[in-house]
């Protein structure tokens, strides 16, 4: 097998955090991969969501 292969059960793995926090008084989301740091998206634009 080559090595780009990947096994799909890893494949499958939710890896991705979320974070919101405030910056300089503006609301800031990020969304990233704790296992790879160079995987982020920084918003600073974010919406309430109705439980």
């Amino acid at each position: 097998m080559p090595t780009n292969e990947t096994n799909r059960e890893l494949d499958d793995e939710i890896r991705e955090t979320y974070e919101e926090y405030t910056l300089g008084g503006q609301r800031v989301a990020m969304i990233a991969d704790p296992e790879n740091t160079h995987a982020w998206i920084q918003s600073s634009y974010t919406v309430e969501v109705d439980p």
